[in-house]
């Protein structure tokens, strides 16, 4: 079972720590066998994940577009599309900044959308929500969760989800756990994709961020449900469809 460890930990590229080798080996190697020696396993061959490093963050408010935190940190949902998080996270390229802007469905935890720019502006975040609107197209009433950073409380962004009928949230001011889960999405991004490879254009960014996206939501299995995202998403549809089709007959 070691070769079949050290396997799996080069074939992610060193991101998976025990508990996810525990997973894949009983996914894809058909292996069973318990975490606990996994673990120990691991220890002994020295396969450990990347460690991942919090990050401290500022905020800037126009306070009267303020909205109510609807979502209360409970990151639950039974179905796609009822409701995301959005948020910014910055990198650099040599000595340029540039803004990364994802949106995720806390129902499996995709990236719905993204966008990326030199500039933290409302256009940054309009481009990643018009993204996922026309991705779902006809949906309605979706909680959308953001901190009270300036763009996520500015007129134009406020607006924007109005026109769609959409649902605006807003964490407490400074509280970083009220918009966890995509705090933790860009926390794996930049240590499983950005931190260990010499982005040197980008272009280069642009081609790492979406191939870090699509392993994220196609091939990355979650610990809590061993699946990835698009396997959560695919069963979800498949049993919607076999109950609708139960109904009609």
């Amino acid at each position: 079972m070691e070769v079949e460890l050290i396997w799996l930990y080069d074939h992610y590229e060193m991101i998976y720590g025990y508990r996810r080798l525990h997973i894949e080996l009983e996914k894809k190697m058909k292996i069973k066998v318990n975490i606990k020696r996994v673990h120990r396993l691991c220890k002994q061959l020295g396969l450990s994940s990347i460690i991942r490093r919090k990050r401290n963050l500022g905020y800037n408010t126009f306070k009267e577009q303020i909205s109510e935190n609807i979502l209360g940190q409970n990151f639950n949902a039974s179905a796609p599309n009822q409701k995301w998080v959005t948020d910014i996270t910055e990198t650099k390229v040599g000595n340029n900044k540039h803004y990364i802007c994802v949106v995720q469905d806390l129902f499996n935890r995709e990236i719905t959308s993204y966008s990326v720019s030199k500039r933290a502006n409302t256009e940054l975040i309009s481009d990643a929500i018009l993204k996922a609107f026309n991705k779902n197209k006809n949906v309605k009433n979706i909680i959308i969760h953001s901190d009270q950073g300036t763009q996520f409380t500015s007129y134009k962004y406020k607006e924007l989800l109005k026109e769609h009928e959409q649902i605006p949230s807003n964490s407490r001011a400074g509280n970083c756990l009220d918009n966890a889960v995509v705090e933790n999405f860009f926390s794996h991004l930049k240590t499983e994709m950005l931190y260990i490879n010499e982005i040197k254009s980008e272009k280069e960014l642009l081609e790492s961020i979406k191939r870090y996206i699509y392993f994220y939501n196609n091939k990355r299995v979650q610990i809590k449900t061993k699946k990835t995202p698009l396997e959560l998403r695919n069963e979800y549809y498949e049993n919607y469809y076999e109950n609708n089709k139960s109904n009609v007959n």
